[in-house]
């Protein structure tokens, strides 16, 4: 993302979750930007972690490493024990939509 999307979304983790910092992981940083099917092949992932119970790792660095950053981010092997994954989808023009999916 952009550092003004980053902090945007920074904000939002924050005020949504407070102080305690869910893991995250950026499909992005394994499959890169996908354009218009992006969300249905995040979402696909999501799914699938669910039925693995566990993240995929995240390979970027940036922001969310900070000591202060809202949320934590998964790294290599993953995070176990998956039960619930939320997906928000945000684009340029307004098209913003999250998912959550849950693991019965």
């Amino acid at each position: 993302g952009t550092p003004a999307n980053d902090r945007a979304e920074a904000g939002a983790l924050r005020q949504v979750f407070g102080e305690s910092r869910p893991w995250v992981n950026a499909p992005k940083s394994l499959i890169g930007h996908l354009s218009m099917a992006c969300g249905a092949v995040e979402s696909a992932i999501a799914v699938l972690s669910l039925g693995e119970g566990f993240f995929p790792s995240t390979v970027t660095e940036g922001w969310m490493e900070d000591e202060g950053a809202p949320v934590r981010m998964a790294r290599a092997p993953g995070i176990r024990g998956v039960r619930s994954v939320l997906k928000p989808s945000f684009g340029f023009g307004g098209q913003n939509a999250c998912l959550l999916f849950q693991r019965g």
